[in-house]
């Protein structure tokens, strides 16, 4: 269905919050230079945003690679259609209102179908490690193992776009706890985005002789009261202090601040929004997003600098629109491949050197002061450095090793010219994986989990879904903190090697393919 069909309601405007004073005519004299600098600033931000849109608009003319993973768009209510999916809430929330003479301020609902995918299982150390690692990957729900255990299947799933008009949102403060009615959850709720007029705040004060001048006291939403010996409360009502905004996208998902979880959640319903925002018939206005607490990670800084005109965090906010995509899938080739697309894209950047003339392999060290959270070293890391320095040196290919300190690598450009010569980037378990993100495709990613019981399967995700080439090793655990330590450095220097072979035999589709349940010959 075509956007321009879908009726708008017009906007109103919005009083900005101001601080009660005994004087009406200061009122209005702080109102008016309030609007009038606010005003102005919108009128530039909306400015600059029109020709970044055009922008925009022009390069989304060439088609992404990340397409041919695009989610199939449903914006009608069908029958057989679940009553919850989007076009039917939305078909919902008209008849309802429709009933009682209301306005619904739901605009559109649009249902997204993922294709089912299959990912290839990691290249293990021995089967011994295997077997572990198979195991507890029975743990993940969302997929199943092919019966020879050498793909794991991810069936179809769903996602949702609602998109609300004139959306007043109070400051969202514990949106970066953990819990399935957070932002990504599986019971995180739309329904405080029908939120259609401001909240109001309640000042309060005592008087033993009101002033003279009670103009501002005429206001509907103030209230006189006297007490005892002739004392006046005084009780002033006030819109609470709502930004205005144009166009917002909700990724108020937890841990927004953090490299890891900005990366995994707030890049994944933002590219899932982008579906919408790049249907949209007219350029006008800005975009923003809102999300939890804000980060100082300069890379994370500069992602939001590409995504959208703003970002804010734990604010109160009026957005003219509001694209809600929380219900969006945590793990499937589209979002992660559009974010990856749309980022080299926007910056310009490409890689350029094949895999068999890169000269670069690099070490994610844990004992730098950088590491967030203590634990996971590997106590032999010296040991091991040097032997693999050796090793590089025989194999006569002027190979380098490179220890990652994440503080020489302030923004992507300098990620991006680092990991453009790189064959092989490895280390013991830890977010730092999730710079695979900003190398190329052919890659191999090598991850050290300590042995006994550990289990994490999300880089191994990541980097398939960007079709690299994952390898995973056991190191032996030595102590509660899990730090490990390496007993066969030269067997393990072996297994490094073989998974850069691998890598550089391997083609996207060994790594990552659709799924179709049925054999179908054509």
């Amino acid at each position: 269905m075509n956007i321009n069909q879908w009726k708008k309601p017009s906007s109103s405007s919005i009083n900005k919050i101001i601080k009660p004073t005994v004087s009406s005519s200061s009122l209005e004299s702080s109102f008016k230079k309030l609007s009038s600098s606010s005003l102005e600033s919108n009128k530039q931000i909306n400015e600059i945003s029109i020709e970044k849109k055009k922008v925009n608009k022009q390069q989304q003319q060439q088609t992404l690679p990340s397409e041919s993973w695009a989610p199939i768009q449903i914006d009608q209510c069908l029958n057989g259609m679940h009553e919850h999916s989007a076009p039917c809430l939305h078909k919902h929330y008209l008849m309802k209102n429709n009933q009682t003479n209301n306005y619904t301020n739901l605009e559109r609902g649009i249902e997204l179908i993922y294709h089912s995918f299959k990912i290839k299982a990691p290249k293990f150390y021995n089967n011994e490690q295997k077997m572990e690692w198979m195991e507890k990957s029975k743990r993940i729900k969302m997929m199943k193992w092919a019966p020879d255990l050498e793909w794991a299947i991810y069936f179809s799933t769903n996602g949702q776009i609602l998109v609300f008009n004139n959306v007043y949102i109070d400051a969202i403060i514990d949106s970066d706890k953990w819990s399935a009615g957070s932002c990504m959850g599986d019971s995180h709720s739309h329904l405080p985005f029908f939120k259609t007029k401001p909240s109001m705040k309640t000042f309060i004060r005592k008087y033993n002789h009101l002033p003279n001048n009670l103009s501002y006291l005429k206001n509907p939403n103030v209230k006189v009261t006297t007490g005892p010996n002739d004392v006046k409360t005084v009780e002033i009502q006030l819109e609470e202090d709502y930004e205005r905004l144009d166009t917002v996208i909700l990724c108020t998902s937890p841990d927004s601040y953090s490299f890891q979880h900005f990366l995994d959640r707030v890049t994944v319903t933002w590219s899932q929004a982008m579906i919408y925002q790049q249907d949209e018939s007219s350029p006008n206005g800005s975009t923003s997003i809102l999300s939890g607490l804000q980060s100082y990670n300069p890379v994370i800084k500069q992602f939001y600098s590409f995504m959208v005109d703003k970002h804010y965090h734990q604010q109160s906010i009026h957005a003219k629109k509001l694209i809600y995509s929380c219900r969006s899938p945590l793990v499937h080739p589209f979002t992660t491949q559009r974010v990856y697309d749309e980022m080299l894209r926007k910056l310009n950047a490409k890689f350029t050197i094949p895999f068999e003339k890169r000269r670069k392999i690099v070490y994610f060290t844990r004992q730098d002061a950088d590491t967030v959270n203590i634990g996971r070293r590997i106590i032999n890391e010296t040991l091991l450095i040097d032997y693999l320095n050796k090793e590089l040196k025989k194999r006569g290919r002027n190979e380098e090793l490179i220890i990652f300190e994440s503080y020489d690598y302030p923004n992507l450009q300098s990620l991006f010219k680092l990991f453009n010569d790189t064959k092989l980037i490895f280390g013991p378990h830890g977010a730092t994986f999730y710079n695979s993100r900003f190398a190329p495709k052919q890659l191999a990613v090598l991850e050290i989990l300590p042995s006994g019981g550990f289990y994490y399967n999300g880089f191994w995700e990541q980097a398939s879904l960007l079709e690299q080439t994952y390898g995973v090793y056991y190191a032996d655990k030595v102590n509660k903190k899990n730090d490990m330590i390496i007993n066969d450095i030269p067997n393990f220097t072996k297994y490094l090697f073989d998974l850069i072979e691998e890598a550089q035999q391997r083609k996207p589709k060994d790594v990552l393919q659709k799924y179709y349940s049925w054999n179908v010959n054509v």
